[in-house]
């Protein structure tokens, strides 16, 4: 394909371009696609960064480049929290990581998570009808790291409270020191937040690990757990205590925060369209008429999945992907130096209107239609080469 312009974007450099992108992460990288186009280059104290919101040029790097790119360095600073977990490793340790992983996430074992799903689903619902003011985000929070939990460690786990609050801490005292105007600062810099944020680590780490313990004594249940302890590799060898330590926390961190946004966005958006709620809440009561949902109920809720998929197109769960330059990254078009340049991209999970500023209207009637499930119109992106692949028809959707 033809080769892009790179262009220069000065509004994100130096510690004024820190301050603009911590107070509006999304907007300021709008803001630079709109000023220099499809290609931009701007350099922080942390090395040269390149956004890519060109869709096939993202599909060419995540997946024509896979081979020859690196873990950005954001999700290298998980490490602290998550370890050698599949999020943050990569080459061959990430292969057979993802290949020891697979066994809990095969179909047949989803319908027992399904019931996780739902008996957590009505606690919530059951726990709102004294009405007032809700945070739906912080529900929402809470909702998914329970299923997390409860299907990781089993629906007898004591513990879920303890670990809500330790992720909490963990999380936001991330947030605080990465996310901000904090970063700017050298790691040594001793905020309370960096001091607060080991000491939770550590205590989240020791209960984690005592979870595990009590598992590993326990007879075999149909958890996710006792499915990774009987997972083994083609020699044989299952994880080790540290693996297990760091699959379980990243499947704890990553697997819940980025569904209950989804889930907030979808709630916001189906209070603001009268008519798509008042679809789905028809589909519900023909479907499940006022049952519990099954999971059988999933092939037939198709209006609601098409909502699930529509909402990431337009609001961000997540705002991007970025991938560094490994040995040496040359696809023509972007040429990245061994670790040091980093190359983004601003499509994982991309709200549509970034891209396409006509697209605003959330509308899953399309997706509910499609006879393959409406997949191809979402904005998932590959990640690391892996199964998934670049759909671009939304991009190009007006």
């Amino acid at each position: 394909m033809t080769a892009p312009a790179l262009t220069h974007s000065s509004e994100l450099e130096g510690f004024r371009g820190l301050l603009r992108f911590a107070a509006d992460p999304l907007g300021s990288l709008e803001e630079a696609r709109r000023l220099h186009g499809p290609f931009v280059r701007y350099t922080q104290s942390r090395g040269d960064v390149r956004l890519v919101f060109d869709p096939e040029l993202v599909d060419e790097l995540l997946v024509g480049g896979a081979d020859r790119v690196i873990k950005d360095e954001f999700t290298r600073q998980l490490r602290p929290v998550m370890g050698e977990g599949l999020l943050t490793s990569e080459g061959q340790p990430w292969k057979k990581q993802r290949k020891l992983l697979a066994p809990p996430f095969q179909p047949k074992h989803l319908q027992g998570y399904a019931s996780v799903m739902v008996d957590c689903a009505e606690a919530m619902v059951d726990n709102l009808r004294g009405g007032g003011v809700r945070s739906i985000h912080a529900d929402m929070m809470h909702l998914t790291l329970e299923v997390v939990v409860r299907t990781l460690f089993g629906s007898s786990v004591v513990r879920a409270d303890e670990v809500e609050r330790l992720l909490d801490q963990v999380t936001s005292d991330y947030r605080r020191l990465l996310m901000s105007w904090r970063a700017a600062l050298p790691a040594w810099f001793p905020f309370y937040s960096r001091i607060r944020f080991g000491r939770a680590r550590k205590q989240l780490r020791r209960v984690i690990d005592e979870l595990i313990g009590e598992r590993r004594r326990a007879p075999p249940g149909n958890d996710m757990l006792s499915r990774l302890l009987d997972a083994r590799d083609d020699a044989g060898r299952g994880m080790s205590e540290q693996q297990l330590l760091d699959e379980a926390i990243t499947v704890l961190i990553a697997g819940h925060e980025t569904t209950a946004l989804t889930l907030c966005y979808a709630l916001d958006q189906l209070a603001r369209h009268p008519a798509e709620l008042a679809a789905l809440e028809r589909e519900l009561a023909e479907v499940v008429a006022g049952r519990s949902p099954r999971f059988e109920d999933v092939s037939r809720l198709r209006y609601c999945g098409a909502v699930v998929k529509e909402t990431p197109a337009t609001l961000p769960a997540r705002l991007g992907h970025g991938p560094r330059g490994g040995d040496g990254t040359d696809l023509g078009w972007c040429e990245a130096g061994p670790g040091d340049a980093s190359v983004g991209s601003t499509l994982d999970y991309p709200p549509r209107r970034a891209l396409l500023p006509r697209a605003t209207a959330f509308s899953p009637r399309p997706l509910a239609q499609r006879r393959d499930g409406g997949l191809a119109e979402t904005c998932l992106l590959a990640v690391r080469g892996g199964a998934a692949r670049m759909h671009r028809e939304s991009f190009r959707r007006a």
